[in-house]
């Protein structure tokens, strides 16, 4: 029970924070990462590597997100344009999780 409710909260948290989340500071942030990726791999853990997520891309405040309903977790994910044409379908991201802010740096996304 106390997983459950853990798995909940941690769910519940997710989605607040992806509503809260101001549509125009984040796409500032990925202007910044567009126009400097040196820049969004900054935040990344250098010694981190490329991870593969699965789940749908989604519209969010007008930003495109990777929903993962099997773990209930919602990522950012910074190249946009990639995101966009597979909007509502089912994908695998590579790239590498930035947890301090739940973003992707995507470094590839394919439809499956």
């Amino acid at each position: 029970m106390k997983r459950l409710s853990l798995f909940l909260l941690a769910g519940m948290l997710t989605v607040l924070f992806v509503r809260t989340q101001s549509p125009k500071s984040f796409a500032h942030e990925l202007t910044l990462s567009a126009a400097h990726p040196a820049a969004a791999l900054a935040n990344a853990d250098p010694q981190q590597k490329n991870q593969y997520f699965t789940g749908h891309i989604a519209q969010t405040n007008g930003m495109y997100v990777l929903i993962d309903d099997g773990n209930r977790i919602t990522y950012q994910l910074d190249r946009q344009e990639k995101a966009k044409p597979l909007n509502g379908k089912n994908v695998k991201v590579t790239g590498s999780l930035d947890t301090s802010n739940n973003t992707i740096y995507v470094a590839d996304i394919t439809e499956i």
